[in-house]
């Protein structure tokens, strides 16, 4: 590399966020390091020195139950529990990189992931298959890129409306779209935390248009659930006269007004507007749950700590101007808000001050900007009029069209360094919201001060500990991301209060922003799973913590007592005060907390070779994640029985390299997929004895050996339950697909060129794994989440006795 130019990486994160980053080499500071970047241009052979990798080579330790009636063996000794190895997949740099162009070269495509892999044998009553333990990491090109997916919907008493055949934009370029259904899936880059999602312009124009934040996940899928609102019927008024009206829904006695100034509408290039205004206005009154649910980006706001503080709700109100012919009309003067203090019980001071302000949604960030506070209304003389129902108002200037700005920085020769800008508009709508910002205790004064009860009611923030299990024995972790919600609400005014939604982290833990001794609902959703997880009957909990299991034990309330420390069983409580968050996500001791997990366990995939693989003759994945051409296949089968199905029962699917001259052993296999039945959650009652599962095969067609192509390959796939009492009914219309000599389950030949379908209960499709898993999901040509059991869309049924 002499003569050239480099650009090294840091990144770093705190609270608050670091100042200066500091590059050292053989005890001296280096020059040229800007913001985590480190430019170096005419390198010679002074500049030399070792960089250590970010990737640890030694595997976390994962441990999992295997299916019963199943055992490995380890020293002589027969065991039912065994560590596969987990490497973090977090985003990573090596020395090999180190001639990278820019910093956007290396973390967001480089992950810490399996290098390599042992085969482990399993052995069950009537056959045995083959999973792969991680015996060592590396940092090498990410095998996927971090993926959103999940279901946009409206709520209309209760029912669910999809968001059909509308957008999603991530920074003003459209990222995805929903299907019919509400569905959709998108990839992201791997160089950002949390992700801005902006959803609008459905096909049948029934929803406003909404935002929300997304925690990426590294190399993983993040699960979501978009909850749009309803646009509501237009209202119209002259320009010249202006416009006032109350605001509430699902026809809650109205407690707020928004009055519109006359001749403050103008036209999107400026000029004055006096016709027929045509407005949609869409208020979330903190009193109606499916309000809540699609409250607009995060309900919380940025501290000067760069940490994230929770805002106490009194409503969003969402709004958007039109012509008759329907051009877009902007507003260029305040509006003015007005709430019945009384509603709420809201306390105001001596001044005619309350603690609840107005504040602004940051486009970018998906947070909360501060704007003015509400006081008590004002006669004309200008003096306060305190009422004993005091009308409390604010004003809102109106909302710059705010052009987003992105800077990256590159080397593009040994020491020219070039910042390219672009710009993105954010939005069309205005939305501002009517919020209390919950105070923190100041710990410094903790330190000095006995708390009084006066300093606790100012000290509302808390956190409420979450932990996510493989199977409801409520034992290992699971490692897979799973997003868990908590919505607040405080009955002594009768409204929610807020909403806060995490993906729990690598301890498989969630720390949810509530509100202290307020009632709270958590719920939990996993990805690539359209059933919701389910609560425990007993939770980790002390003794007195009173809770409720709820909606079919799919999620629990409770009250957030904050109780502190327990000497006897020398845990902490499962609810902390907001400060002592970091505690709650990485615990130094097994704490008391609220445990979820999956009906049925996530599915082990064990391929051959790992998926970052390529070139081998038994790669699953010929073909890299930035393919158009990359495929992945699945066949769907079904699952009944005339008693509830055991907990324990899963299918394994091994798939094998068929070829005329070689048998079908280790030799030929491509992989095996763990995998259990999951019934059909969108009919009332659920049927939890007819199940179905879609299990991945590696799709049949073409293979690198190193650099040949192989063309024309047929893939072998068995599937068996473990449980002996199932046994394999064929549909007729398969019988051709069957090989009728495998009678412990089902065998059939995948073969190259062919497009099954549906029909024959198989799913193949180009692009990310969870399009052709969706597909599958829904058995038709529509993607779902939803799991549909009905026997016509698949391969055929396993029935259990």
């Amino acid at each position: 590399m002499v003569g050239q130019g480099v650009v090294m990486c840091c990144k770093a994160e705190g609270q608050p966020d670091p100042l200066k980053y500091t590059w050292i080499k053989d005890g001296k500071e280096l020059k040229g390091g800007i913001n985590g970047k480190l430019h170096m241009g005419n390198l010679q052979e002074a500049h030399s020195a070792k960089a250590e990798d970010t990737c640890s080579g030694k595997p976390d330790e994962d441990l999992i139950d295997l299916p019963d009636g199943c055992h490995a063996e380890e020293n002589g000794l027969k065991i039912t529990r065994v560590n596969i190895g987990r490497c973090s997949k977090k985003q990573c740099v090596t020395s090999a990189q180190l001639n990278a162009v820019t910093c956007y070269d290396t973390w967001p495509t480089h992950c810490c992931i399996v290098n390599e892999t042992s085969p482990l044998t399993v052995n069950c009553a009537r056959f045995s298959y083959v999973i792969s333990q991680s015996i060592s990491c590396k940092c090498r090109e990410c095998a996927t890129l971090p993926q959103i997916s999940g279901e946009v919907y409206g709520m209309q008493n209760g029912t669910k409306i999809p968001f059909k055949s509308g957008q999603i934009y991530i920074k003003g370029k459209l990222a995805g779209e929903t299907n019919e259904d509400g569905f959709f899936s998108l990839t992201t880059s791997g160089d950002v935390e949390e992700v801005v999602l902006s959803v609008k312009n459905d096909i049948e124009n029934k929803f406003m248009e909404t935002m929300t934040t997304v925690k990426i996940i590294e190399d993983g899928n993040v699960p979501v659930k978009i909850v749009v609102p309803l646009k509501p019927k237009p209202i119209l008024f002259n320009a010249n006269l202006g416009h006032t009206m109350t605001l509430s829904s699902n026809n809650l006695a109205p407690f707020t007004r928004v009055s519109f100034p006359s001749n403050s509408i103008v036209t999107e290039d400026g000029k004055p507007f006096s016709g027929i205004v045509k407005t949609s206005i869409h208020f979330m009154d903190p009193r109606n749950l499916d309000d809540i649910e699609a409250a607009y980006g995060s309900v919380s706001t940025v501290g000067e700590d760069g940490s994230e503080i929770p805002l106490e709700t009194y409503g969003m109100i969402n709004y958007l101007f039109n012509d008759d012919l329907g051009n877009k009309l902007k507003l260029n003067s305040p509006v003015l808000y007005s709430i019945d203090a009384s509603t709420f019980n809201i306390s105001i001071d001596e001044d005619g001050n309350s603690k609840v302000y107005a504040w602004v949604l940051n486009m970018k960030t998906g947070k909360w900007v501060q704007s003015n506070r509400f006081q008590v209304q004002t006669q004309q003389t200008g003096k306060r009029r305190l009422l004993s129902t005091a009308t409390l108002e604010v004003q809102v200037p109106p909302q710059a069209e705010i052009n987003l700005k992105e800077t990256y920085t590159r080397l593009t020769t040994e020491s020219t360094i070039v910042v390219y800008t672009y710009y993105y508009n954010a939005w069309s709508s205005y939305f501002h919201n009517h919020d209390r910002i919950v105070q923190r205790f100041n710990t410094r004064r903790r330190l000095v001060a006995v708390t009084t009860r006066a300093e606790r009611d100012r000290d509302d923030a808390c956190v409420v500990a979450v932990k996510v299990y493989q199977d409801t024995s409520f034992q290992l972790p699971l490692r897979y991301p799973v997003t868990v919600t908590a919505i607040t609400y405080n009955p002594s005014s009768s409204k929610y209060s807020g909403k806060n939604t995490q993906t729990t982290n690598d301890k498989s833990i969630a720390c949810l922003t509530i509100f202290c001794d307020q009632n709270v609902t958590l719920y939990a959703q996993q990805a690539q799973s359209p059933v919701d997880l389910v609560t425990s009957n007993t939770h980790s909990l002390p003794v007195y913590y009173s809770r409720t299991n709820i909606n079919r034990n799919t999620g629990v309330m409770f009250e957030a007592i904050e109780s502190s420390y327990d000497p006897t069983a020398g845990k902490y409580s499962p609810v902390r005060k907001y400060e002592h968050r970091s505690e709650c996500l990485y615990p130094r001791r097994d704490d008391y907390h609220f445990q979820f997990a999956p009906l049925v366990k996530p599915e082990l995939f064990s391929p051959t070779y790992g998926e970052e693989t390529h070139d081998n003759i038994l790669s699953w994945y010929p073909d890299p994640k930035d393919k158009p051409e990359r495929r992945s296949c699945f066949v769907k089968v079904r699952v009944t029985t005339t008693a509830d199905i055991p907990v324990g029962l899963r299918l394994i699917a091994k798939s094998y390299q068929r070829s005329s001259s070689t048998a079908m052993d280790e030799s030929t296999l491509y992989g095996t997929v763990d995998i259990g039945p999951i019934p059909d959650m969108s009919i009332t009652p659920a049927n939890f004895r007819e199940r179905a599962a879609c299990i991945e095969y590696r799709c049949a067609g073409v293979a690198f050996n190193d650099k040949e192509l192989v063309r024309n390959l047929t893939t072998q796939v068995f599937i068996t339950a473990t449980n002996s009492r199932c046994r394999f009914k064929p549909r007729p219309v398969n019988m051709e697909l069957y090989d009728r000599t495998f009678s412990d389950g089902i065998s059939f030949a995948a073969m190259a060129n062919r497009n099954y379908g549906p029909v024959y209960g198989i799913y193949i499709a180009n692009g990310p794994k969870d399009t052709a898993r969706n597909l599958c999901f829904a058995g038709s040509s529509r993607v779902s989440n939803i799991m549909k059991t009905d026997e016509s869309r698949t391969l055929g049924t396993f029935e259990c006795t």
